[in-house]
């Protein structure tokens, strides 16, 4: 079952959203994290609410296959008392 979601999550572009980020977490931490699976091209760390109590960040990878690998092993990782949330990033659209 696990490996029919992860079928059904196959990316189509190299950049991933990613939620669920720590505080804790330093722009440094995400990019360590990420360059497991390959280049980090991007990194964009996005905060909401107040005092950074919620954190989201793009991440643009050097391959699809990068980011599909990384998405598929750390989409659901406890990390600092928080699990993460990876999936693809949905492209903007223009009114």
């Amino acid at each position: 079952q696990q490996q029919q979601q992860q079928q059904q999550r196959l990316l189509t572009s190299k950049t991933l959203f990613v939620a669920g980020l720590a505080p804790a977490l330093s722009r440094i931490h995400i990019e360590k994290m990420f360059s497991k699976f390959g280049t980090v091209e991007r990194l964009d760390v996005k905060t909401t609410g107040t005092h950074q109590s919620s954190r989201y960040c793009f991440v643009e990878m050097d391959s699809i296959e990068h980011a599909q690998k990384a998405m598929d092993i750390l989409h659901g990782r406890l990390l600092l008392h928080t699990k993460l949330v990876v999936q693809p990033a949905h492209e903007r659209t223009s009114n």
